[in-house]
């Protein structure tokens, strides 16, 4: 395989042979294979949004928690969680920005556990597909899932 020196590319770049001047450090002067590079468009992957079901451990009962939404089993819930006067009527909510899913406590009397950790009321927290999630004493598995 040749090996190519700054002269070599230089003077292939601008078709001559001896003297050249210094190449300009605004202009990109890369060559390959005899051509000028040109950087390659990199393409734009719209994102998609998730959407999050929660299977409730006791009873297997899934709950569509689409974000943005407040889960509870008050009238404000937009996602209703019954049977459990533990959980409070808006216990937390649900968003989804920059393709992340994010639980907040809304400041539950019997609070909010991610992952076996009790989350501070009105803080954020990631969540991830499989993360176990308490509120209050009912447990709920997380499945994240494409929004169709």
């Amino acid at each position: 395989m040749q090996q190519w020196t700054e002269d070599d590319i230089l003077t292939e770049y601008i078709g001559c042979t001896g003297q050249h001047s210094e190449p300009d450090d605004s202009v990109d002067h890369t060559v390959v294979f005899g051509q000028p590079y040109v950087e390659p468009a990199v393409a734009q992957v719209p994102q998609q949004r998730l959407g999050c079901v929660l299977m409730r451990a006791r009873t297997g009962e899934q709950i569509v928690a689409n974000p943005p939404t407040v889960i509870g089993r008050g009238n404000k819930a937009t996602s209703k969680v019954s049977g459990n006067l533990a959980i409070s009527r808006t216990h937390v909510r649900l968003d989804y920005a920059d393709g992340r899913m994010t639980i907040c406590d809304l400041g539950s009397v019997n609070g909010t556990r991610v992952r076996g950790i009790r989350i501070p009321a009105h803080t954020p927290v990631e969540l991830h597909n499989g993360d176990e999630i308490h509120l209050a004493s009912e447990s709920f598995l997380v499945r994240l899932q494409p929004m169709g």
